[in-house]
């Protein structure tokens, strides 16, 4: 194992700022590096925690049922709460490139033989400072810190609201498209979209849907939700407009619904929710199964 890195790695991370050169040396010898494809789950929702991981390289998404998405970047500790409250993993985290990943194994952190009690009881309280003042939600990550993520489970963009690329014209399916994603992200878990942004991340704005004004905007987009999804889904979609790079940017937060949201579309209802980072339209006997565990 490169000492040199992992040294590196743990005085680049806030997390390990507390301790002295000879506490992270001595880490070194104990922290083991696990290589993780994109796509890998590193742990998943309800598993024994056994591990405190701290991320060396890549980038790793961790999300919690309820709305949460959490963006871990280099040098960041995660998985560590399960850890000091001796419970099963509140989450899954999810490799969203390949990534490198130290593992601190819970019985070298309290075992005084092998981590002496005074830095165990130092990372502990950096744990306990961390989690007193931790954002969880996605609404605290900033528009350009959600794009540079990229696309996943709770995040997608979309090119324009209402202009067909393809056929340079207004196009209600374009409409359609987004308004699935709202629905899915209602009948799942939630979820965070960008409208102006295209699959890559390049930011196009909404110059081209052509809109007098933002309020025009904001207003034809309520009524896409009032008209096609139902004026009861309000209350748990949230949006408003960015602006990065001179462009305009339509953000739109959506929690999950707490009954089956269907969205109308030439006089007929379709079901959608997430299934990773694809929506799916379900079947009448597919969201009959859905709905009893979903929402019941």
């Amino acid at each position: 194992m490169n000492t040199e890195t992992l040294h590196t790695t743990l005085h680049f991370s806030s997390f390990f700022k507390i301790l002295e050169d000879s506490e992270k040396r001595l880490l070194l010898a104990i922290l083991k590096r696990k290589e993780f494809k994109k796509g890998d789950v590193v742990f998943s929702e309800s598993q024994c925690a056994a591990s405190i991981y701290i991320l060396e390289r890549g980038s790793v998404t961790l999300t919690i049922p309820g709305n949460y998405t959490i963006f871990v970047r280099r040098g960041d500790v995660f998985g560590e709460i399960a850890v000091i409250n001796d419970t099963v993993r509140l989450g899954t985290a999810l490799a969203r490139s390949t990534c490198s990943i130290l593992e601190l194994n819970t019985e070298a952190l309290y075992n005084d033989a092998i981590i002496p009690s005074k830095i165990a009881l130092k990372i502990t309280r950096v744990i306990a400072k961390k989690h007193s003042s931790l954002k969880l939600r996605r609404s605290d990550f900033s528009t350009l810190e959600i794009i540079q993520q990229g696309e996943s489970d709770f995040v997608e963009f979309k090119s324009t609201l209402r202009f067909n690329l393809m056929s340079e014209k207004m196009d209600s399916n374009i409409e359609l498209s987004a308004l699935k994603t709202v629905a899915a992200f209602l009948n799942t878990s939630g979820g965070t979209l960008l409208i102006g942004v295209a699959d890559d991340g390049t930011i196009n704005g909404l110059s081209l849907d052509n809109f007098t004004n933002e309020d025009k905007l904001l207003l034809h987009f309520t009524n896409l939700l009032r008209d096609k999804i139902g004026e009861k889904t309000l209350g748990f979609v949230h949006f408003n407009i960015v602006h990065i790079q001179n462009e305009q940017i339509l953000r739109v937060e959506v929690s999950k619904s707490n009954s089956p949201v269907f969205v109308l579309f030439q006089n007929n209802e379709y079901f959608y929710v997430r299934s990773g980072p694809s929506t799916l339209n379900l079947k009448f006997s597919e969201f009959y199964n859905y709905n009893l565990k979903h929402f019941t």
